[in-house]
């Protein structure tokens, strides 16, 4: 199975950085994507820029260091992408990124590297 490195998402059609063994990998799973999944870069504490999986990107699975958001409701979804790509979304993650925000606060998924939104 074709895999990508989370950087690997914002190219156009990006190639394979690796191939996983589907029969080998142990929670493979863990790595695959759904279309529509709101993709949010993180590398330890630090959160960086957001896409949407769209099909070409779900053929791949693709590396732990990339919070996956699945929003049910389009409508919800594509505000979210909306907000998360705007100056202030990207200010807020720059907060967490000092750790301005209180790192106390978690996301019902978060730590499984996923969390889901619902309307």
């Amino acid at each position: 199975m074709p895999y990508l490195r989370p950087y690997d998402v914002f190219e156009y059609l990006p190639p394979e950085a690796d191939r996983l063994s589907v029969t080998r990998t142990a929670r493979l799973e863990d790595y695959l994507i759904q279309e529509g999944d709101i993709l949010q870069t993180c590398s330890g504490r630090n959160l960086g820029p957001v896409t949407i999986a769209d099909s070409y990107l779900t053929q791949s699975a693709l590396s732990h260091d990339m919070i996956r958001i699945r929003v049910e409701d389009l409508s919800d979804r594509y505000y979210l992408l909306a907000f998360l790509r705007s100056r202030a979304g990207q200010h807020l993650l720059a907060l967490h990124d000092l750790e301005c925000v209180d790192p106390g606060v978690q996301l019902a998924g978060v730590d499984q590297g996923s969390a889901r939104c619902s309307g």
